[in-house]
């Protein structure tokens, strides 16, 4: 009896002796050899040929292989060496450096090389060679392989791999025949340098005002090293300054600033660049220019500036004109410039010409930049103009000839419409020409809501263009024509919105919408595609001539350069219609209009191609596009294999292939030879000889394409090492099993090529990733067990596959042929792929597969069981096992559903005994997400692993995305299983199967339905997105062939046939597909998400959280798409399924109480078109919308209703401060905050298409509009503090209103808000306002003012006068003015503003008034103006007049009768003169008018003394002041300054630099003795050189070793001598200094004004105890660098002393050592200290900034309280015990906040985590506007808000037990605040002087409140005293002068003291109405003491506080 043996597949893991695994049985032998085969057929280990020596080394794997090269040393990890078996060697000959430094960002690094490959002799082979290139960088291995022929020079351009750091490239090239290789390595060290800026070069810097202007430059600079910078003004390399230009940080932001005085009037240019040092070689980065703008009053002529960037490579330039570099022909070029006129025009044209042709006029502003895209189409070098006036600026444009081949095609060009380089600044910007043809434009806003925007052109809310031309008339048939449109839609809430319609009224023409483009011919010739929106596509038609030519009577439509349809039309046929151009014209779409582009003949597919290629928009896309498409052969228009193996697998059968396209016969088979070349992989290439090639399919057997079946078992098969590949078992991709069947699927049905295998290869990935509760429920048995068992290839449930290009030739010397683009599949035969068999592990006894047959059979359809014996093969056809009729299992499967026929409940309660249900529900989702509508049951696999339980595999996909089975693209986003299709007249439903029993049961049953959504759910985690599945389609399968493929692929497959054989199936025709596809799949995806509530429904929600919201709260939305709404509850659904078409609302209620941390989520937010949740205002706590928006379909979000009316509803929200995410609600139109007392701020700057925004009641002090917004109804608050309306066309008067005339606004910003009252707002503002003028800025540009008050004007000018700024543009037309306040208006407005032109232009009623200073200085001269207002405006001429006439010259004063000039002669004395002048208009009178001037005598210096040191003993510089003691000094003076005296006479001293008012004297050595000298300042007049005063100043020289004298120092030096450590009254000496040891006390309290001297008291180590306190007149000391400590109090109080420097020794810094300090602008801490004591800086007021050291672990609290101007504290990063978070102070851990800056403003979220507030800690903080404290914070220390004046309200958390000392004292902003429920105490002055709190409850729990508690709480106007009160102490209600009710619950009086309710008229409790008997005390009934002791009197006295008791509690 024969051994039983195991006899199946084994893997290495088994015991082939026996285990478990094989039953106990040993293994068959025929198995051991078949699997050591199988090992040896595989990779044994890595071999690399060694060419020096002509051997291999053998490794184990690649990664051994490196590491040994990168380490030669590393002999172990070679596994053996042997010769090699062939005498033949390759060379590589380098032509470019083997080591290339290079900076990131250069491009065009290439690699170049020869290669040969030689026989022993050393005789060229002459072959072709596999070229890999190895890319190394940071142990990341990147491989390219290329081919090259032989005699090929090798180009390979690496700049798309090479990263910053060193990278390592070894190129390898392997010759095809003889195999033999060799290597090379090249490095190539990145180098990364990046300089940008943020100059706004519209910047003008006015000299004249400032004479000592400098520009700040801020820019960054980051990258490898140290950077230098160099800076060339006027290109000139300025001083190199280490400390601003050396940078060692790898990045930084810096301000550099370059000193503009001195320099002319007009533009400087800056350049600016960075390098760094690499290898000794200097490496820069680009040039920044940037000109700057100098006025110095020169002329009024406009200065134009430009900022560009001069790329790498270039140098700087020191002369001639600026070189522009960088530009590439046929790409945009962006040009920035500014236009600044000097004359104020309102606004100066800029008219820029190239070569003297004029391309624009473009109007500018001062202050704001231009720019202007240019599109070069000629190369070279030009020159472009920018003229501004008489200002002319010229610039080189240096363009590079395009590296492509593309050129314009004019031919037949009959219009181009372009918006590139159009502008909305534009002068002519409605002017839109070409030839003939010009353009309309209606309902434009020209800014950013509608108008020209970044080279397109904004279409939107109804607005359209005209173009008077006629695109379809005459019949273009009879010439041809082609019609390009490149444009996007956005912001679509109607599909089906018309954007162009070319149509005549019986619909013949072309049809755009929002989202197809439609052509019909009259004959009802129909030719479309849709596309989605949010994307720009370029859509071109092309109508073919009706005769003569090879495509006559066809029309074709190409989307993006892509054939993407065709159909043909008779010759009868016309399509003809004389409607003229129109674009636009909706509300329901935005349109983006890039280009129109008509030909009146129609172009071939390379020139759309070239069109769209050339009219990218940049450069890295033209050249991306470019070059996937250079794929033809040099010089030919035949496809180049090589390129084409670029981009993906290539296969060249030899055989007669025509053979197989022309049968009809499955089983025809012919034999090939075959070569596949697979370039990503070139270890997967492999040739054939012999190989079996059969067609495949069923239904394509009738297309004139065929699929192709090779079979590689048969013939012979050898690998790209020339291996025979055994039985032609072939791996195609990694971990893929080797089979020897497969299929070349032409997809002719299926254009795109993308539908069967992108959709297999992404099922099988997301079903494989699934989990459901841990579990992988989609994978079936068999993938389990290949897991579990390691096996090493993959099993699928679907064919697996890729791109690839076939040929065909007939013989080997025949020419190619390209005959299509095909995917490389598995062959559905191949049934181990599928896990039917041989899966280690799993028993298959039970496998089945059953493929459906026919949609109609009713055993298909589960119909009943009618004869299933006989009939089932017409059914289902067994696809595993093959030809298997063992129906047993299928039948019985088939009986149970039939009985479940109407019978639903049975198969609800059997299906999970008959279905496998998750893996049911799977392939339903596919069904229904897809739309594989023939895939219900044709198409099918039914398949069981038990034979019990069934399920679908998935099979043949290419009837998807809207698909029907005959290929047209008909199907609608929206379809189901109950879809009937309208264009058969028959009952035809678009889904097949819609009688089956399984699935209509399925559909029935809600169990079934939920657990579709929970796995729809699980395979949305798992990858089945929107997203991924657009990746799949248009990446890893279309994007692997490019446009020209595409192209040849359809003329080969579907035109040719058409135009040769009159097959006509160009229905099939339709390309990649993408643009239908996104748009149906981002429908559909949004669709189906709703309806199964998973997806991005759910994870792109609007999520809003509330605080203890109750049951039964409404909110609504309204329907953006027609798809399923509802909403959830954080991650629970709670109502699904509410069907709504587009602008219906639903009404939504909460069904529970909703606490903060549950939050709601109203799903699919980016359909939601508006949100109404007000009735949650009490509530709400967050909310964010920012999913409202996505890249994929744009938003439909319009109205966001959260507030209430604020008049009739009291509901108020104080806790939410910000919408999240409001600016991706880019189309809201609606926004209703009203009642939000929280939120301060909102940035509406992207919500271009507002309308209405209402605020009332809010806390919103600023808001933020897009340019150019809709805005027509605006509801501010009252709380604003800054406006800012930028082009709001819409907005009026009417629609405005601000409460109090908004008085708390200091900031205003309106520009050319046209319908705007702007005068009557600013004018009723100025005079309410509350902020001083000093402080307010505003800006109106734009206005235009009737019937002003000039006193108003005047008024609003003394913003300017008194520090603000005010900026006003416009025409103002004054009532009337006299000349006083004509003279004021022109002082603040400028003499130019009453010429007409200015910017500002201010005229009146008929009158003449001369301007100019009303003083002259005698000897000077001055400009006098005559402001003219009249309506015949003449000529003006200037007298001065004597009294009886006019004259030019009188009593030394002369006028230019022209020009109103006045110069004056010396006189010595003052005088009046009447200047007038005379207007002589071109009609009527002469109108003269004059003003009065005083000419002032010059006055000069005549008493002067001079300071500065008075003892000087070591050599080096000293500066002497002189000092003016006479009043009104106007003239000018010299100041001579000279020596005399012993010093000088000995040659000790000498004058160093002199000026005016001081002089730098030089010690040039010291004396030997004590010597004196004088310094001497004689003054004399400049005009005659006359002395007017001099003076002399006495200086001692020491003796070296003199520190202080009686005259250096006399204070200091008497408490030294007191103190015995001088022992002379005259002198101290450096050796008496340096042995005191302690200064003790003695400056204490003393009138010291400075200690200099100190520094020599070198013994000295601490500053003790209060040693300067009270020396308040001390402003400077240098302490000894000994010192390591500083005691408390040691300068207390000391309010003059500015800044100190602390010694880099000191350890500890005492308590209040600085305290007081006011005047104490800075100090360092130096990094020694380890301890700052409490109050050590405190009230320090001017101290901005503070740096805490590394080593400071001790820090009093509080310690900066009171610094009022301390705005940031920051920490060194190495401290261990602190840290600061934005400038403020915390412990290390975060759980203490320390000290907030009292100089930060405006708001402030303390971080979550910390739980305790310090003393202290925000005490004087009175800019701090808002405080939210996080949950966490359980103490708030004393102190902690005290001096908060701005704070208005402050929830105190949950975990805080008690109210600290003073915690919010002088809050007197404060008008509420919440106590939590758990505090028990109220602390002393805890509320003190809160003026503004209105209400405050006391928690039950509090059983004392503390002294002062309410003092001066003079709001508040009722309290309720709780129960658990037992103690109220002293004044803890005085000053309570509003509190009318007091309700005090204990039964049992509190213990009060005398002065708890006050103890005087001005502080008692309730005083404003102690006589009007409405003061009540409620006490409870029977309550007791209430009317004895201080309740009673003074509470109760009617003359005090006048209260009455109420026992009604």
């Amino acid at each position: 009896m024969a051994k039983k043996v195991y006899d199946r597949k084994i893997t290495n893991s088994q015991d082939w002796g026996g285990d478990e695994s094989t039953d106990g049985l040993p293994v068959a032998g025929s198995r051991v050899q078949e699997f050591i085969k199988e090992q040896l057929n595989s990779k044994a280990g890595v071999f690399h040929y060694d060419n020096t020596n002509n051997r291999y080394i053998v490794f184990a794997d690649e990664e051994s292989q490196d590491a040994y090269f990168d380490d030669p040393t590393r002999t172990d990890l070679i596994i053996g060496t042997f010769d090699a078996p062939f005498n033949y060697s390759a060379q590589i000959t380098l032509s470019t450096p083997t080591y290339n430094a290079i900076l990131s960002g250069t491009k065009n690094n290439y690699i170049g090389f020869t290669f040969d490959t030689m026989n022993k002799s050393g005789q060229s082979v002459g072959e072709d060679v596999i070229c890999t290139y190895t890319i190394i960088k940071g142990g990341v291995k990147k491989t390219i392989t290329e081919k090259y022929r032989y005699g090929q020079a090798a180009h390979f351009n690496i700049d798309d791999y090479l990263s910053i750091g060193t990278n390592t490239i070894t190129v390898g090239i392997v010759g095809q025949t003889t195999l033999a290789a060799t290597t090379i390595g090249i490095t190539y060290q990145v180098v990364d340098l990046q300089l940008s800026d943020t100059y706004d070069v519209s910047q003008s810097y006015n000299v004249v005002t400032n004479p000592n202007a400098a520009a700040a430059i801020p820019y960054s600079v980051s990258g490898y090293g140290t950077k230098i910078m160099e800076w060339y003004l006027d290109g000139v390399l300025l001083d190199y300054v280490k400390v601003e230009d050396e940078i060692v940080d790898v990045s930084t932001t810096r301000t550099k600033y370059i000193s503009l005085a001195n320099l002319s009037q007009g533009i400087h240019s800056l350049q600016y660049r960075a390098y760094t040092m690499l290898d000794g070689e200097r490496f820069y980065s680009s040039i920044l220019y940037r000109d700057l703008i100098v006025y110095t009053g020169a002329n009024k002529n406009p200065i134009i500036a430009l900022a560009a960037t001069i790329p790498v490579g270039n140098d700087i330039i020191t002369s001639g004109n600026l070189q522009l570099y960088g530009i590439t022909q046929y790409i945009p070029y962006d040009l920035t410039f500014a236009v600044y006129n000097p004359s104020n025009a309102a606004s100066t044209d800029a008219v820029i010409a190239i070569d003297g042709k004029t391309e624009t006029t473009i109007q500018t502003h001062n202050g704001e930049v231009g720019t202007y895209s240019i599109r070069p189409i000629e190369y070279g070098v030009k020159n472009i103009t920018i003229t501004a006036g008489t200002t002319i600026y010229t610039i080189g444009l240096n363009i590079t000839k395009s590296s492509t081949s593309l050129e314009p095609i004019t031919d037949g060009l009959q219009l181009d419409m372009t918006a590139l380089g159009k502008s909305n600044n534009d002068v002519n910007r409605e002017e839109w020409v070409y030839g003939l043809y010009s353009a309309t434009f209606s309902g434009f806003n020209w800014n950013k809501t509608s108008g020209w925007n970044n080279n397109r052109l904004l279409i939107t809310s109804g607005a359209y263009v005209d173009i008077n031309l006629a695109p379809l008339s005459p019949d273009p048939t009879a010439t041809g024509k082609t019609l390009e449109f490149e444009f996007s839609t956005a912001n679509v809430s109607d599909d089906n919105a018309v954007i162009c319609d070319l149509r005549n009224n019986a619909g013949t023409g072309l049809l755009i919408t929002a989202s197809e483009v439609l052509l019909k011919s009259a004959g009802g010739a129909v030719l479309s595609t849709k596309f989605k929106s949010e994307e720009n596509y370029r859509i071109s038609f092309v109508i073919n001539r009706k005769t003569g030519v090879a495509n006559k009577g066809l029309v074709f439509i190409y989307v993006n350069g892509k054939f993407s349809g065709a159909v043909n039309y008779s010759g009868s046929d016309n399509f003809t219609s004389s409607k003229t151009l129109r674009i636009g014209n909706t509300v329901q779409a935005d349109v983006f209009l890039k280009a129109i582009r008509i030909y009146n003949v129609a172009l071939t597919s390379d020139q759309i191609l070239n069109n769209f290629m050339l009219y990218r928009d940049d450069t890295v896309e033209m050249l991306s596009v470019y070059d996937r498409n250079n794929i033809y052969e040099e010089g030919t228009q035949n496809f180049s294999i090589d390129k084409l193996a670029a981009q993906c697998p290539v296969f060249i059968f030899t055989g007669d292939i025509p053979a197989l396209e022309n049968t009809t016969d499955k089983n025809k088979t012919i034999y090939v030879d075959v070569e596949y070349i697979n370039m990503q992989d070139p270890s997967r290439s492999f040739t054939g000889k012999g190989i079996r090639l059969r067609p495949q399919g069923t239904s394509s057997m009738g297309y004139p394409k065929k699929n192709f079946r090779p079979y590689t078992g048969y013939g012979t098969m050898w690998d790209n090492m020339g291996n025979v590949i055994v039985d032609g078992l072939y791996s195609f991709a990694d971990r893929a099993q080797p089979v020897n069947v497969w299929c070349l699927k032409a997809d002719y049905a299926e254009s795109s090529g993308t539908h069967n295998t992108g959709i297999a290869r992404l099922w099988n990935q997301v079903m494989t990733n699934v989990q459901i509760n841990g579990e992988y429920v989609l994978r079936t048995e068999s993938q389990k067990s290949a897991v579990a068992s390691g096996y090493p290839y993959d099993v699928r449930t679907t064919v697996d596959g890729f791109p690839c290009h076939v040929f065909y030739r007939l013989t080997a010397d025949s020419e190619l042929v390209y005959i299509g683009k095909y995917n490389f599949n598995n062959d559905k035969s191949t049934e181990s792929v599928f896990g039917f068999r041989d899966i280690p592990g799993f028993d298959n006894a039970k496998v089945q597969c059953w493929e459906v047959l026919n949609n109609g059979n009713h055993l298909a359809l589960f119909q009943d069981m009618d004869n299933f014996d006989t009939e089932w093969e017409q059914a289902y056809e067994a696809r595993y096992p093959d030809k298997s009729t063992n129906v047993s299992d299928l039948k019985a499967f088939s009986e149970w559903v039939v009985s479940t026929k109407g019978d639903i409940e049975k198969f609800k309660a059997e299906k999970w005994d008959h279905l496998d249900v998750y893996k049911v529900a799977a392939y339903y989702i596919y069904l229904m997400r897809f739309g594989a509508v023939d895939q219900i049951v044709k198409n099918a696999m039914l398949m069981s692993e038990d034979g019990v339980k069934f399920f679908f595999i998935n099979y043949d996909n290419d009837t998807i995305n809207g698909v029907r089975n005959d290929g047209l693209l008909i199907y609608n986003y929206d379809i189901d299983r109950q879809t009937i299709d309208t264009s058969f007249s028959a009952l035809v439903y678009a889904y097949a199967g819609h009688e089956s029993t399984l699935w209509n049961n399925l559909e029935a049953d809600d169990e079934f339905m939920r657990i579709v959504s929970e796995v729809d759910n699980a395979l949305y985690m798992a990858g089945l997105s929107y997203e991924k599945t657009i990746d799949m389609f248009d990446n890893q399968q279309s994007g692997k062939w490019c446009e020209r493929v595409y192209n040849q692929d359809a003329q080969y497959k579907y035109i040719g046939p058409y135009t040769d054989s009159g097959i006509n199936n160009l229905y099939m025709l339709q390309g990649a597909r993408s643009a239908h596809r996104r748009w149906w799949l981002s429908h559909r995806f949004d669709l189906l998400d709703s309806k199964f509530v998973s997806g991005a429904y759910k994870a792109k929600s609007i999520e809003f959280k509330a605080a203890n919201a109750p049951a039964g709260l409404e909110f609504s939305i309204v329907s953006g798409n027609n798809i399923f709404y509802g909403y959830g509850l954080n991650n629970e659904v709670v109502e699904s399924g509410v069907r709504l078409d587009v602008g219906k609302s639903h009404t939504f209620i909460s069904k529970q109480v909703i606490n903060v941390g549950d939050p709601v989520r109203v799903y699919s937010a980016v359909n939601v078109q508006e949100l109404d949740i007000h009735n949650f205002i009490e509530y709400l706590s967050t909310l964010n919308i920012a999913e409202v928006y996505n890249t994929t379909v744009g938003t439909k979000f319009k109205k966001l209703v959260m507030g209430v009316d604020t008049a009739t509803d009291n509901r108020r929200n104080t806790s939410l401060s910000d919408i999240s995410g409001l600016l991706q609600a880019k189309r809201l139109e609606h926004l209703d905050i009203s009642g939000y007392q929280n939120i301060t701020n909102l940035d509406l700057s992207s919500l271009a298409y507002l309308k209405v925004l209402k605020a009332y009641e809010s806390g919103l002090t600023s808001v933020t509009f897009a340019s150019g917004a809709s805005v027509s109804t605006l509801e501010l608050p009252d709380t604003m503090q800054a406006i800012s309306f930028d082009s709001l066309p819409n907005l009026n008067s009417s629609g405005f209103s601000i409460k109090n005339f908004g008085r708390n606004v200091y900031n205003i910003f309106i520009r050319n808000c046209s319908r705007l009252n702007t005068k009557d707002f600013i004018f009723n503002w100025n005079t309410n306002r509350l902020t001083d003028a000093a402080s307010c800025m505003v800006t109106l540009e734009g206005i235009s003012w009737a019937g002003v008050n000039a006193n108003d004007l005047i008024s609003l000018g003394a913003i300017k006068n008194e520090g603000g700024k005010l900026s006003l543009k416009g025409m103002i037309a004054l009532s009337s003015v006299n000349q006083e306040q004509l003279n004021s208006i022109k002082r603040i407005f400028g003499d130019d503003c009453t010429t007409l032109g200015s910017e500002l232009y201010i005229k009146a009623p008929d009158g003449v008034f001369v301007t100019g200073p009303t003083e002259i200085l005698e000897g000077n001269s001055a400009q006098y103006s005559a402001s003219v207002f009249s309506d015949n405006v003449g000529t003006v001429e200037y007298y001065i007049y004597n009294g009886s006439s006019e004259v030019s010259t009188y009593n030394g004063v002369t006028i230019d009768k022209i020009t109103g000039l006045v110069t004056t002669t010396i006189s010595g004395s003052d005088r009046t003169i009447t200047i007038r002048a005379r207007h002589i208009p071109t009609q009527g009178a002469i109108v003269r008018g004059e003003m009065q001037v005083k000419v002032n005598r010059l006055v000069f210096p005549d008493r002067v003394t001079i300071s500065g040191q008075q003892l000087l003993n070591t050599v080096g510089n000293a500066k002497y002041d002189l000092v003016i003691n006479t009043q009104n000094v106007n003239g000018e003076y010299t100041t001579e300054w000279s020596l005399s005296g012993d010093a000088f006479e000995q040659g000790l001293v000498a004058v160093g630099a002199q000026h005016k008012n001081d002089c730098i004297l030089n010690v040039l050595s010291t004396p030997s003795d004590l010597t004196t000298f004088e310094l001497k300042a004689t003054v004399k007049k400049n005009y005659n050189n006359q002395v007017t005063a001099t003076a002399t100043y006495s200086v001692d020289l020491f003796i070296p070793g003199v520190i202080m004298t009686k005259k250096s120092n006399p204070k200091v030096l008497e408490i030294c001598y007191n103190a015995g450590w001088c022992a002379s009254q005259e002198y101290m000496t450096e050796t008496e200094a340096q042995i005191v040891l302690s200064i003790g006390a003695v400056f204490s309290y003393k009138n010291i004004t400075h200690f200099e001297e100190f520094r020599y008291f070198t013994s000295v180590t601490e500053i003790p105890n209060s040693a300067f306190n009270y020396c308040s007149s001390l402003s400077s000391i240098t302490i000894p660098d000994g010192v390591t400590s500083i005691g408390g109090y040691a300068f207390y109080n000391c309010s003059k002393l500015t800044s100190i420097t602390i010694p880099d020794g000191v350890t500890s810094i005492g308590g209040n050592a600085f305290y007081d300090c006011s005047s104490l602008a800075s100090i360092t801490i130096p990094d020694s200290v380890t301890s700052i004591g409490r109050n050590a800086f405190s009230r320090c007021s001017k101290l901005t900034s503070i740096i805490i050291p590394d080593r400071v672990t001790s820090i009093g609290v509080p310690v900066f309280s009171g610094c009022s101007s301390l705005t940031s504290i920051t920490v060194s990063e190495g401290n261990t015990t602190y840290l600061d978070i934005e400038g403020v102070l915390f412990n290390k851990n975060k759980t203490t906040i320390i000290s907030y800056p009292g100089g930060k403003s405006n708001e402030y979220v303390i971080p979550d985590g910390v739980t305790s507030i310090s003393d202290s800690a925000f005490n004087g903080c009175s800019k701090l506007t808002s405080i939210t404290i996080p949950d966490g914070v359980t103490s708030i220390g004393d102190s902690a808000f005290n001096g908060c004046s701005k704070l208005t309200s402050i929830t105190i958390p949950d975990g805080v037990t008690s109210i600290s000392d003073s915690a919010f004292y002088n809050c007197s902003k404060l008008t509420s605040i919440t106590i939590p429920d758990g505090v028990t105490s109220i602390g002393g002055n805890a509320f003190y002087n809160c003026s503004s709190l209105a209400s405050i409850t006391i928690p039950d729990g509090v059983t004392s409140i503390g002294g002062d508690a309410f003092n001066g709480c003079s709001s508040l106007a009722s309290i309720t005293i709780p129960d658990s009160v037992k103690v109220i102490r002293y004044s803890a209600f005085s000053g309570c002068s509003s509190l009318t009710s007091i309700i005090s619950k204990p039964s049992k009086s509190p213990s009060i003291v005398s002065n708890t309710f006050g103890d005087s008229t001005s502080s008692y409790t309730g005083r404003n109405t102690y006589d009007q008997g409405t003061n009540i005390l409620y006490v409870p009934v029977g309550a007791t003491g209430y009317d004895t002791g201080y309740w009673l009197d003074p509470l109760c006295n009617a003359e005090k506080c006048g209260f009455t008791i109420s026992y009604t509690l």
